[in-house]
């Protein structure tokens, strides 16, 4: 079951990009290097775009999640696949002390695109203290290496990128907001179904 978190906060960003300048450039047909770091910072605006349009993290980065409450479920839907793993999931008791779970003793991991958190069998989740917040998932997304993001994601950020490099004068905030025709079709099958 997905359940919106109250609050998401990207705790610690991706080390590396999926591209590299080099990449870029040779892509766009550039050859001097007297702008790679404006390149940089267009790869990484094309791939937070492209990461906000699929609702995925392309790479490892962590998540810091916090909820009201448990869900009413067994099954536990974290946003922004895929998983990695779960670092640590802690909540306030009804005394409003934090108590932290164990992983595959009081909840379990299915990592991948599932990017669930599981109850095993015979427990149940605990009460959490009545105040907003009250439970904090912090968890490891995307995949863990820039040569396993798929490679139309991988395309889509290059051409997203070459775009704002080739039409930085002209264009529009209107225009950053939106992915290349090519890019939207190499990502749509990449996008993550909204719950909310």
């Amino acid at each position: 079951m997905y359940i919106p978190p109250r609050s998401i906060e990207l705790t610690t960003p991706p080390a590396d990009e999926p591209l590299t300048v080099a990449q870029l450039k040779s892509h766009a047909r550039i050859d001097h290097a007297h702008e790679d770091s404006d390149y940089a910072d267009y790869i990484k605006a094309a791939r937070e775009t492209a990461e906000h349009f699929t609702r995925r993290q392309f790479l490892e980065a962590t998540w810091t999640a916090k909820y009201d409450e448990f869900p009413p479920c067994t099954i536990w839907e974290l946003p922004y696949p895929p998983l990695l793993s779960v670092t640590s999931l802690s909540y306030l008791d009804t005394a409003g002390v934090s108590q932290t779970l164990t992983l595959n003793t009081d909840y379990k991991v299915q990592s991948g695109d599932s990017r669930f958190i599981f109850l095993p069998f015979g427990k149940s989740w605990p009460l959490a203290y009545d105040e907003p917040s009250a439970v904090t998932i912090v968890y490891k997304a995307g995949w863990s290496a820039p040569e396993n993001v798929p490679a139309p994601i991988v395309q889509a950020i290059r051409m997203t990128a070459a775009q704002l490099i080739l039409n930085r004068e002209t264009l529009s905030p209107v225009d950053l907001k939106e992915i290349p025709v090519g890019a939207h079709r190499l990502l749509e099958p990449w996008k993550v179904p909204h719950f909310a």
